[in-house]
């Protein structure tokens, strides 16, 4: 069987933008991440609210690790925007992403799916959420999903 959820409770990716507005948000792990992005950008396209990617954002985060071109932005008249930003990172790296956190203040987090070791994995895991908590002990309207 296939699970096939119900119509009425599904979302537009753009609700999450209006949940995070106002917020620089760093979406790190693998293509799954990318993928998410992806959509958001097409789904907006679409909708045409306003979301395109912005340029200045894209060379700033190119500068901590991110990819580009995308630095998505999505906004609309009610809402201040919100900037999603993917950093593709398929393996934790201590380094790389204390860099990254330097530029964002929400983080989204998709690790262990290429990580064959399961120890390594914990281990690594166990890294991440002290370096994640450190970071939201220095400011409380951080925020890690």
């Amino acid at each position: 069987d296939v699970w096939v959820p119900h119509v009425e409770r599904l979302r537009p990716l753009s609700d999450l933008a209006h949940l995070l507005a106002g917020r620089k948000v760093g979406l790190l792990g693998d293509s799954l991440m990318q993928q998410t992005l992806d959509a958001m950008h097409c789904e907006t396209q679409l909708r045409r609210t306003g979301t395109g990617v912005d340029l200045e954002l894209s060379q700033a985060m190119i500068r901590v690790g991110a990819k580009a071109p995308l630095g998505v932005r999505q906004e609309d008249a009610d809402v201040s925007k919100a900037q999603f930003i993917y950093r593709g990172d398929r393996l934790y790296n201590h380094d790389k992403l204390a860099e990254f956190m330097t530029a964002v203040d929400t983080l989204v987090v998709n690790y262990g799916l290429h990580e064959p070791n399961e120890t390594k994995w914990r281990s690594e895991m166990r890294r991440f959420a002290e370096q994640a908590d450190l970071w939201l002990k220095e400011d409380p309207k951080r925020a890690v999903l």
